[in-house]
């Protein structure tokens, strides 16, 4: 992550609390050259102690990514924030701004899709072999061996294979995973270039596996 200010902690001094302003814009772009997505706003908040860059991928759940603290020289000036490490795909981002633990806002959420991508694969769930199979359908040559990693979101690995650079079909069996949030990850000479959330979970008499 990169901000190009310096900034220092700034508690701002305000007159009593107050609500922030609600709804707030930020604009946000992709630069696929660099891979870099920017978003931008206004700092019109002199009360706002920080402000918490946020991402979800299922619109539900939010995630923080950084925080940046106010500081008496950024108030009335534009901000640009630079998210330096973007998965392939689309993602909601925002701004959440805190003046203090019981008043905050956030930004109106801006979606930024991250395409096209070199690496993509798709994936589907097969119910009736307990497997998903990955599709490779990116526009990118994978120069390097292919190493799968299936594991738990806490990070617990449970699943290893190598494959070969032009492996375009993936199959990973999930018949012995219970119910659970896992991850799917692909590297390339140590590069993350692909990955994937999905929950298994019981539905009827059966367990299937939904993609997030």
């Amino acid at each position: 992550m990169s901000k190009t200010l310096i900034l220092c902690f700034f508690i701002a001094m305000c007159p009593g609390a107050r609500a922030l302003d609600t709804g707030f814009d930020i604009a946000a772009a992709y630069d696929e050259a660099v891979n870099i997505i920017t978003i931008s706003w206004k700092n019109e908040e002199q009360c706002t102690q920080q402000f918490i860059l946020q991402k979800t991928d299922d619109g539900q759940y939010w995630t923080d990514l950084d925080t940046l603290y106010n500081d008496e020289a950024l108030i009335g000036q534009e901000i640009r924030w630079e998210y330096r490490k973007p998965l392939p795909g689309g993602s909601y981002y925002r701004i959440k701004a805190i003046a203090d633990e019981n008043n905050f806002t956030c930004s109106k959420p801006v979606f930024v899709t991250v395409n096209p991508p070199l690496f993509e694969w798709g994936i589907e769930s097969d119910t009736k072999k307990d497997k998903l199979t990955l599709q490779y359908l990116g526009r990118g040559k994978i120069k390097g061996v292919i190493n799968v990693v299936m594991q738990r979101i806490s990070g617990k690995v449970l699943f290893r294979s190598r494959l070969a650079s032009n492996t375009k079909t993936i199959e990973i069996p999930v018949d012995n995973l219970g119910k659970g949030n896992y991850d799917i990850q692909l590297y390339v000479e140590g590069a993350l270039i692909w990955s994937q959330h999905f929950k298994k979970q019981t539905l009827g008499s059966g367990m299937i596996c939904k993609l997030f």
